[in-house]
């Protein structure tokens, strides 16, 4: 795999160079001093993964992955310093399509490269995204809920992201209302570190309050849950949400389509089930088995999506009822959950049914 480097520090970039040569498979593609010769290098040899960071002459950050994303399009992994620090950054740039962030390693004083795991590991996840890995696995078995049971579960939006997630998470996040009466889980692509930044950054979207979902928590009605470790989270015959670790190779952590078919084999009330942009298939079966299930679903639209993978997969499977824009899917809806309440819908349905 060719990985292309920008960063405009001298001592960083070779730490980067260093580290991409340290790990099978990898060859460095070029590196490029900032983001406008980055953006010729991807233009002239394009690479499978740029590692680049959120400093440096314009472009830089977020606009040079938007820039990237437009021109260009591949993999793009944020490499920085210090990733805790520049969460809003970071956000932005997932936005635009990065798919993660990592801490750049250091030298040591005898040039040694210190802090390299979290940065191959990251590398090696993205690998086998781009790779298209199309296994899906099954869901752990779980014990159905009895009718009676699932009466006194809340309606619940269930929503799968990954690349370019945070900002269309935000437009549907933005359309739901202070007083909202059911419950939303959100499954994004994104390392256990950064999950509490996304709940914070996400709060300042809506008008529902939103923060990482607990081990063994019910399903709470008025807030959005946010899966915060890189286990998968589940919703388990105890009609509680949980953490499991297995399958522990599967590439996508959290997995869209683990907590999608751990939801299917439990009646709910109705519910809904939203996928939108992101690399890959997770979420496509799971999409598919809610549809199955009576849930109403809906893929984000390829023109705005960032990669066009997920939803692509879950159309091809006719998995979703809508396929719509994600500044539309808000309100689609809150139309959809006050039909179903049995209130008149405030709008007509557009025709875009599949």
């Amino acid at each position: 795999m060719r990985v292309g480097i920008i960063n405009s520090d001298d001592s960083l970039r070779l730490a980067l160079q260093q580290a991409v040569k340290t790990i099978g498979g990898l060859t460095v593609a070029w590196a490029a001093r900032n983001g406008a010769e980055g953006l010729e290098f991807c233009r002239e040899s394009p690479p499978d993964i740029v590692l680049a960071d959120l400093a440096g002459p314009a472009p830089s950050g977020p606009q040079l992955v938007k820039s990237i994303m437009q021109d260009s399009p591949c993999a793009v992994l944020i490499a920085t310093e210090n990733p805790e620090s520049q969460t809003g950054k970071i956000f932005e740039a997932m936005g635009f399509g990065a798919l993660d962030a990592a801490r750049i390693p250091t030298l040591g004083s005898y040039g040694e490269l210190l802090g390299l795991t979290e940065l191959r590991e990251k590398i090696m996840t993205v690998s086998k995204l781009i790779g298209h890995v199309d296994k899906s696995p099954k869901a752990g078995r779980v014990g159905a809920l009895d009718v009676k049971a699932a009466a006194a579960l809340p309606k619940l939006l269930a929503i799968g992201s990954s690349t370019g997630g945070p900002k269309a998470l935000g437009n549907v996040l933005s359309i739901l209302p202070a007083d909202l009466s059911m419950a939303v889980v959100v499954i994004q692509h994104v390392n256990k570190q950064f999950s509490s930044g996304l709940a914070d950054w996400l709060s300042h979207q809506c008008a529902v309050p939103v923060r990482v979902a607990r081990e063994g928590e019910p399903l709470s009605r008025g807030e959005v849950l946010l899966a915060g470790t890189d286990d998968h989270l589940i919703f388990g015959p105890d009609r509680l949400l949980r953490y499991t670790p297995e399958p522990e190779k599967y590439p996508y952590r959290p997995s869209v389509d683990i907590f999608f078919k751990s939801l299917a084999v439990h009646p709910f009330p109705p519910s809904a089930g939203v996928l939108l942009t992101g690399m890959g298939r997770d979420g496509a079966e799971g999409l598919l088995a809610l549809r199955r299930a009576g849930w109403f679903t809906i893929a984000q639209d390829e023109a705005t999506s960032t990669v066009y993978g997920m939803p692509k997969a879950a159309v091809e499977l006719d998995a979703a009822v809508r396929i719509l824009p994600d500044t539309e899917i808000g309100n689609a809806l809150l139309r959809h959950f006050r039909t179903r309440s049995g209130l008149p819908a405030l709008l007509a349905e557009p025709n875009r049914e599949k």
